[in-house]
């Protein structure tokens, strides 16, 4: 059923007309098993890259494949599309529809469950097995490309994008709180929005908190801390409305008065209200940190930044994204294709990108010297990565954010208390897992 239906999906996006224009723009690629020249002798294979060149992990990744590229024992020879993150999954579809998809993919977690289940990744677990960097490679990176149903990897995870709390610096010390003092727990946070929330009247102008009632991050993150696994090991079904989706929710409900929302349309592109200086705390990327302060070099001093504030008496956990690379499935040359990423999971290309784009690198060994390279950012961000989890990694995925982002909005809008909104969340997604 579920491949049923995501064909469908694929033959709506040919209906409209954009397959022309999207794969004359893929070019001719090496999913046919075309050879290279006859100098190299080599396989050429087609790399996409999410993101554009002047991205600093696209061009860290540039240069480690011309370095491959170079190689006289390398097994390909390789051209690079860079893809824009938002164009990614539509053009994916069409390419692979029309049998012209990339042999290589630099992807996300939440592709994985989708093409997994679509048979478009490869599994990757012979070549992880007989690969011997494995034992080098943190084990969060090896479990990001995993399957919770077959227990599978398709995809191995390069880069990590850690999610920390953040705090104003200068916000803090206006409210009378210790700059250099986060909160300690949740019970503590409540007390610093109460302290740091701005108003005119009635109206909520500068929040103590950042809530996303259109982003389920948040709750994936904090009902994770609240000790929830989100699923249950045992059947793979979601399981959000537990004591720790509840409490989550309503931490939110209740934390709601002294925070400015964050609820921009689906997909739109807009600063969140952390980096709008319109929230004295929140949860966001390293990534976002950093455009900040290129932004305005004056905040460097005024952020601070901790790994994640726990509930008072949950888990060492939170949220934590990957982008990886994957196997086409339908590639021609799965050798090649595997002899480039191995390439890209070197020790040298992880300091690569670590030194030129801030990667927190896959291998233990580098672990430290990341952390040296900017202590104020990298050591919370490496600690949010040890306990860092991302999205589950199942089929159901593709109806939880949705289920999710309705229910905060459902229960921060009054339309529903947080155990109907979160039951009706729950019953939504296991009936379409089951369906499915």
């Amino acid at each position: 059923m579920k491949k049923r239906v995501l064909a469908a999906c694929l033959t709506a996006i040919l209906l409209v007309g954009t397959i022309a224009g999207m794969v004359s723009g893929c070019g001719k690629q090496a999913s046919d098993g075309e050879q290279g020249s006859e100098e190299s002798g080599k396989t050429k294979l087609v790399f996409w890259i999410r993101g554009t060149e002047t991205d600093a992990i696209c061009k860290a990744l540039k240069a480690d494949i011309d370095a491959y590229n170079e190689k006289e024992d390398g097994m390909a020879e390789v051209s690079i599309e860079f893809v824009p993150l938002g164009d990614f999954a539509t053009k994916f579809n069409s390419a692979f529809a029309g049998g012209t998809a990339p042999d290589i993919v630099e992807t996300g977690v939440d592709q994985i469950s989708i093409r997994a289940h679509m048979e478009q990744y490869l599994a990757l677990d012979d070549y992880l097995d007989a690969w011997e960097n494995k034992g080098e490679i943190i084990e969060n990176y090896l479990e990001a490309g995993k399957m919770l149903d077959d227990g599978k990897t398709y995809g191995l995870a390069y880069a990590p994008t850690p999610c920390v709390f953040v705090w104003r610096k200068d916000f803090f010390r206006e409210a009378g709180l210790d700059p250099e003092k986060p909160p300690k727990d949740w019970n503590e946070m409540m007390e610093y929005a109460k302290k740091l929330v701005v108003k005119d009247g009635d109206t909520v102008v500068r929040g103590g908190f950042s809530l996303e009632p259109a982003d389920f991050r948040l709750f994936t993150l904090m009902a994770r801390q609240a000790g929830s696994r989100l699923y249950d090991p045992k059947t793979n079904l979601p399981e959000i409305a537990d004591a720790a989706g509840i409490r989550t929710l309503q931490y939110f409900a209740d934390i709601m008065p002294y925070s400015i929302l964050y609820n921009p349309a689906p997909g739109a592109q807009t600063l969140r209200s952390f980096q709008t200086s319109e929230s004295a705390m929140a949860y966001i990327t390293t990534e976002e940190i950093s455009a900040m302060i290129a932004n305005d070099p004056s905040l460097k001093d005024e952020i601070g930044i901790c790994s994640y504030v726990p509930a008072d008496d949950g888990e060492d956990s939170t949220w934590c994204g990957f982008r990886l690379f994957s196997i086409n499935a339908a590639s021609k040359d799965k050798d090649a294709a595997w002899d480039v990423i191995s390439y890209l999971m070197t020790e040298e290309a992880n300091r690569n990108r670590m030194e030129n784009a801030n990667v927190a690198p896959a291998y233990k060994s580098l672990n430290e010297e990341y952390k040296l390279l900017n202590e104020k950012v990298n050591v919370p961000a490496s600690e949010s990565i040890a306990v860092g989890v991302p999205f589950p990694k199942t089929d159901w995925m593709t109806s939880y954010g949705e289920a999710v982002r309705n229910a905060q909005q459902e229960v921060l809008y009054g339309e529903k208390s947080v155990e109907e909104a979160l039951n009706d969340a729950e019953n939504l997604i296991k009936t379409d897992a089951q369906l499915n």
